[in-house]
């Protein structure tokens, strides 16, 4: 009887010993380079956000087959699937989630860490579909426009040289005080010494034109240092307003881009569907004369700031008074014998400022 189960019981293992024997056989037989895990490296490149700005994007992916025996019935390598398949797909998937995100300022800042973020989990759950497993994704590389980040390069140093101009007028009003504050002194000194020899009578003529001479001498060096602050000041405002106005100029510029892209498109799909096509047309020429409005808006408030800022800098109004003045009359007012020193030190301090 024992002998008879165990006949039994082999005979009943045998075929599943065969069958595993035979598994083991084709897994041998199978290429390794359909069981291990495979990375590759893609470069997007254009791909387009909502505003139509070019983004070039360089990605990083680890992957394996899902079905072997179903993968080789379709291809004959991985690299055909990866090079046929997973490239066009990751520019898709790239595609479709770029255009989710308005315009390329805020990927630059505020939403980068969403928009690399989002492409990921896109690419990592839709990347494989069916016949791959995805495990990983790696963004490596976001490259922006040249001309966007020059622009941005651009806006920063005029910044920085309206700060340098600002710095340098702060100075030379300083250094103006310093030189009226020596000139009192200088007088009040002479004073005490006339006094002390006791010839306070005879000096306190010569004090007194000598007086009025520094006061023109100091309103003559006011008048200058008023002069370079309000060049200063002006030269400040127009680069800002260069600024502002070259911000605008880029921030229109692609706003025209983008009108001609969507007029594009509105043309290509008006062969297809016309009612559609109407209903773009009539969006496209409101967006325009919206554009229009902003422009002559923006046109006159620029012209509203420079009669306000020419309102409330009185000092740089006197500059083109005393511009106009200096071109029909010369006039020289020279000190006495015993200010020429005085004289020659604020004459030599006006010419190193305007050097």
């Amino acid at each position: 009887m024992n002998v008879l189960m165990k006949f039994i019981l082999a005979l009943i293992a045998l075929p599943m010993l065969i069958s595993c024997v035979k598994s083991e056989q084709d897994e041998m037989t199978i290429p390794t380079y359909f069981l291990s895990e495979h990375i590759q490296e893609l470069f997007l490149q254009d791909v387009r956000l909502a505003d139509g700005a070019p983004l070039d994007i360089q990605i990083s992916y680890r992957w394996k087959i899902a079905d072997i025996d179903s993968f080789q019935t379709q291809f004959a390598h991985p690299e055909t699937f990866d090079s046929l398949i997973l490239g066009p797909r990751a520019q898709e998937i790239a595609d479709l989630t770029s255009v989710k995100f308005l315009n390329i300022d805020s990927v630059f800042t505020t939403q980068r860490s969403k928009f690399v973020s989002d492409l990921r989990q896109e690419l990592l759950f839709g990347l494989g579909g069916n016949e791959a497993i995805v495990k990983e994704v790696i963004i490596t590389r976001l490259k922006f426009p040249s001309k966007y980040t020059k622009a941005l390069e651009d806006i920063s140093l005029k910044k920085k040289e309206i700060e340098r101009i600002e710095q340098q007028a702060r100075v030379d009003l300083a250094q103006s005080e310093a030189n009226k504050k020596k000139a009192k002194l200088d007088g009040q000194v002479r004073i005490a010494k006339a006094e002390s020899e006791g010839k306070l009578a005879s000096i306190q003529a010569a004090t007194e034109k000598s007086r009025r001479a520094s006061q023109l001498a100091l309103a003559e060096t006011q008048s200058q240092v008023q002069e370079i602050q309000a060049k200063a000041q002006a030269k400040a405002r127009e680069i800002a307003l260069q600024v502002e106005l070259e911000k605008d100029r880029k921030a229109n510029e692609l706003e025209r881009q983008d009108l001609i892209a969507r007029n594009d498109v509105a043309l290509l799909n008006e062969k297809k569907k016309n009612e559609l096509a109407s209903s773009k047309k009539r969006q496209l020429r409101e967006q325009k004369m919206e554009l229009d409005k902003k422009q002559r808006q923006y046109d006159f408030d620029m012209e509203v700031t420079f009669a306000e800022l020419c309102a409330s800098n009185p000092v740089y109004a006197d500059y083109l008074v005393h511009k106009e003045l200096a071109s029909h009359v010369e006039i020289a007012i020279l000190p006495t014998d015993t200010e020429m020193g005085l004289f020659e030190d604020l004459m030599k301090n006006t010419v190193t400022k305007r050097q």
